[in-house]
């Protein structure tokens, strides 16, 4: 079975609760004890270096999507987990993760964090 899981946060990555813990064990868990293959989505938060943990551009990832009257592209970088063959991908957008380094900005509208997620 292919499983997909998406999160906010991912433990080394991103972390500022239970969920990182959970994102970042979960998935390797699951997919080292059988059969399945999993991958997780996460925000390339400003934050994350993507030196330390080998974190590279996937090639022809470029996604436009209109929205809220605006077009905006995503792009997609990649790493492994550590210790394991699960595929860590991260949603690159510069108005909506890379510009903040922190995961819940706390002085920030909250309609562009609904917007952010959604």
């Amino acid at each position: 079975m292919k499983i997909m899981y998406v999160s906010s946060e991912v433990a080394p990555f991103s972390k500022a609760g239970g969920l990182g813990d959970v994102l970042g064990a979960l998935p390797v868990a699951v997919e080292k004890n059988s059969d399945n293959v999993c991958a997780v989505f996460t925000p390339l938060y400003g934050s994350i270096d993507c030196e330390k943990y080998g974190i590279v551009d996937v090639p022809n990832s470029s996604l436009n999507l209109r929205f809220a009257r605006a077009e905006f592209v995503f792009t997609l970088k990649m790493c492994k987990a550590k210790n394991s063959n699960t595929n860590i991908f991260f949603i690159v957008s510069k108005k909506y993760f890379t510009s903040f380094d922190e995961i819940y900005p706390q002085r920030v509208d909250p309609r562009y964090e609904q917007e952010k997620y959604v």
